[in-house]
């Protein structure tokens, strides 16, 4: 019974620590200061991910202490997600240079990968598909760019809160399907602790997340995928349709902007979502559309694919083809402006 009450105490607490984060941002002057990047034009508070963090490595060291996880989840939920939260939170408040990100990045992903055993072998269309030793490559630089592409989503007010509520919710669920799972307090307390935050986000936002939160949860939300296909409660291509809103707008960007050439490392505002904010001038209606995405298109097609295992792959291209379709209309990466026909 107590498994049920974490997303509201997490909520609860997320929701006052947030507030705590946010007074200390506005003494130490710990603001977001307007960019090319921006979608905001005045200065806001940031690093209220932090919260999030405390309150989900909280959660795993009760669940691993209560024995609900066992010593290699644990151990990879909170060094791996310490990890990338401090250098996150060093970012937020005085810069890091990219490199050294990225290399912490990588390095808590391997981390994750390591001691959860690797890559469980992917049903593909009634077959098993086993990387063998690759999968420990491919799964680290998956969760590595999980990481990062969670924080280049995360550009306006409650979109990436309400993302991750979404994804953890909906795992959470799922995975009663097949039985349950021990990773089920950690995917309660991380979608308790992104709606606590949300509450603050909201446009709007009186506190960003920053890298230090966005970063947590885009490892966060790669090594469930992982630690839930091992213990055979989800497959990945589960996680890949919940989280597909978010992987294809990135992936979409990343890719056309590097087919014209530019420079990755540069700020931009081209992903769809910023787009569209500027098309509807307004952060809530494309959050709301992008909920509404995950709510009608993205949760029912998960579904299948968490009754049907095996059907698995099928499922993710019927999610995913549409979306990226979407965002090349969008013009996801490119660089004209939002006012010309989309």
């Amino acid at each position: 019974m107590i498994i049920w009450l974490m997303p509201t105490a997490a909520a609860v607490t997320c929701g006052l620590l947030t507030g705590v984060v946010r007074s200390f941002a506005r003494r130490t002057g710990m603001l977001d200061r307007p960019n090319a990047r921006s979608s905001h034009s005045v200065p806001v508070p940031r690093g209220g991910g932090v919260a999030i963090v405390l309150v989900a490595l909280s959660i795993v060291a009760g669940a691993g202490a209560c024995g609900w996880l066992s010593v290699g989840e644990s151990m990879g939920w909170t060094a791996g997600g310490a990890m990338v939260a401090v250098v996150g939170f060093l970012d937020d408040l005085c810069g890091v240079p990219v490199k050294p990100r990225l290399l912490t990045h990588l390095i808590a992903a391997g981390t994750c990968i390591y001691v959860g055993g690797g890559l469980a072998p992917l049903p593909w269309f009634g077959a098993s598909l086993n990387l063998g030793a690759g999968a420990w490559v491919v799964g680290t630089i998956a969760l590595a760019w999980s990481i990062n592409l969670f924080n280049f989503m995360d550009g306006i007010d409650g979109l990436a809160a309400s993302e991750a509520a979404f994804v953890f919710a909906g795992a959470a669920a799922l995975t009663g399907i097949r039985g349950p799972a021990a990773d089920l307090p950690v995917l309660l307390a991380l979608c308790g602790a992104s709606l606590g935050f949300l509450v603050w986000n909201w446009a709007p936002a009186r506190i960003f997340m920053g890298d230090s939160g966005s970063g947590f949860l885009g490892l966060c939300i790669g090594a469930a995928a992982v630690y839930t296909s091992a213990n055979g409660s989800l497959t990945l291509w589960t996680w890949l349709v919940l989280y597909a809103a978010f992987t294809v707008d990135a992936t979409v960007t990343l890719v056309t902007r590097l087919v014209q050439g530019e420079r990755l490392s540069s700020a931009h505002r081209t992903h769809a979502y910023q787009r569209l904010a500027r098309h509807f001038g307004s952060h809530a209606r494309v959050t709301c559309s992008y909920a509404a995405v995950n709510a009608f298109w993205l949760l029912p097609i998960a579904t299948w694919s968490a009754i049907r295992p095996e059907s698995g792959a099928a499922a993710a291209m019927v999610a995913i083809g549409p979306l990226v379709v979407l965002a090349v209309w969008l013009g996801a990466g490119r660089p004209n402006d939002i006012s010309q026909p989309l």
